[in-house]
């Protein structure tokens, strides 16, 4: 399975809660309220991909602790990747298209192609930090055989084996902690002629064991599929000054060909 870039670009999203609400909240539809870095609370670290550019997204919820407080506006904030500073779109205060909903600022950079990234949020008041040291690097997943039977181990090697491994969809929360076990990770097969719809109960017992990805062919004919390894893989994070840091790669491999025989 060779290495493709499955994302066109990285997208980055860092959420502000109140204490009492998590992620996007409502906030007063009448109101806005410029607030600082330092006054953030538990903010959320997001990345992900779009249109050849890294993305990174700042929301907040009402500041005064509560569903109705005003929506937060980071009015002076400065975001850099790797010392550069990116392009702030979008300050927050209210969505446009969201009635009640807190907006976030956005700023975004042309994507690297390789290597890892520090991203930083910073004004007078102090900075946050994020480093992520191989994000962008090219993953690959290998296969140790390409020819099955049913009931045959199917063994996918990972690289880097860095990477943690978490439930799919791409932007699971990670854990800040490398060293935390892995949880799991998912196939999907599909006949080369309809890639419409996953064959259901293909791969039996799917779960990840350090840098590799192992199953059981189960329910498959005789002949020809497609397998995807399908997201299960975070960038490993270093320093991470946010309370939770979501970093799946912007560049995963692209499906590979098996054949099944008697």
């Amino acid at each position: 399975m060779s290495s493709t870039r499955g994302f066109a670009t990285a997208t980055l999203f860092l959420f502000a809660s109140s204490a009492s609400c998590q992620g996007t909240c409502l906030g007063d539809s009448r109101s806005t309220k410029d607030v600082t870095v330092k006054e953030l609370h538990k903010p959320r670290l997001e990345l992900s991909s779009a249109d050849q550019r890294l993305r990174i997204e700042v929301r907040g919820a009402g500041v005064l602790g509560s569903l109705a407080g005003p929506c937060p506006v980071l009015a002076k904030a400065a975001v850099t990747m790797n010392g550069a500073p990116m392009t702030v779109r979008t300050r927050g205060g209210m969505s446009a298209g969201r009635l009640n909903v807190c907006a976030g600022l956005t700023a975004d950079i042309p994507m690297p192609n390789h290597g890892g990234a520090r991203l930083v949020v910073s004004d007078e008041t102090g900075e946050l930090i994020a480093d992520l040291p191989d994000i962008f690097e090219p993953r690959t997943a290998n296969l140790s055989k390409r020819e099955f039977r049913t009931g045959d181990e199917l063994v996918v090697e990972w690289a880097p084996a860095t990477d943690v491994f978490v439930p799919p969809p791409p932007g699971v929360l990670l854990p800040k902690e490398k060293d935390e076990p892995t949880t799991s990770a998912r196939f999907e097969v599909y006949a080369p002629s309809d890639r419409t719809a996953a064959i259901d109960g293909a791969i039996s017992g799917v779960h990840a064991e350090g840098n590799k990805i192992r199953g059981s062919v189960a329910r498959l004919d005789p002949g020809a599929y497609a397998v995807s390894v399908i997201a299960p893989a975070g960038a490993r994070i270093g320093r991470c000054d946010f309370e939770t840091c979501i970093a799946p790669p912007p560049n995963l491999p692209a499906p590979v060909s098996i054949t099944v025989v008697r």
